[in-house]
């Protein structure tokens, strides 16, 4: 039965994901983040905050039987009206053969409070072949109390490189009330 529910619980995820993915495809800012579909009530998502970072080093696995493996440390700066402060890394990437590029990131957020907070960060998703990282699954975890409300709140992010930049991206978050 515990199977059973798992399963259940993982279709409707991936239900929700595809639906709220697909009302942030064309977002790119804080401000154009709600959406409806041909007259029904939408998902309303709510901006969370924005990442900036620097790739801080690169290593090569090579390849396997899954693609090549790559393991990405990086580190930047977190803003948003309810959490900021700096959010360090490593994504451990999979290119496949087909051009796509899944992401695998575990990360903590040190917020900018005195004495600062943390909060965990697990994040799965994909690069398209044109850069677009799409973090369809964002999980971030504390014990803070006045952040514990992140723990049961699903958040999703879209982004990708800074042209001016080398090795420097970005990712504007959101997440569903």
């Amino acid at each position: 039965m515990k199977k059973v529910k798992t399963i259940i619980t993982a279709i409707l995820f991936t239900l929700l994901s595809f639906s709220i993915l697909g009302s942030i495809t064309q977002c790119s800012s804080q401000s154009d983040a709600s959406a409806t579909d041909d007259g029904n009530p939408g998902v309303e998502l709510t901006y969370f905050g924005h990442l900036t970072f620097t790739i801080t080093k690169q290593i090569i696995i090579g390849k396997t039987p899954y693609g090549i493996r790559h393991n990405e440390h990086y580190e930047g700066e977190f803003t948003g009206n309810l959490v900021s402060g700096s959010m360090s890394g490593i994504d451990y990437m999979l290119y496949r053969a087909d051009g796509i590029d899944q992401i695998n990131t575990r990360a903590t957020i040190t917020t900018s409070d005195d004495p600062p907070a943390y909060i965990g960060v697990q994040i799965t998703g994909y690069v398209q072949p044109d850069g677009t990282m799409v973090d369809s699954y964002v999980r971030f975890l504390t014990g803070h109390e006045e952040y514990k409300w992140v723990n049961d709140t699903v958040f999703f992010g879209k982004g990708g490189p800074i042209p001016s930049l080398d090795d420097t991206y970005e990712i504007y978050y959101y997440y569903y009330k």
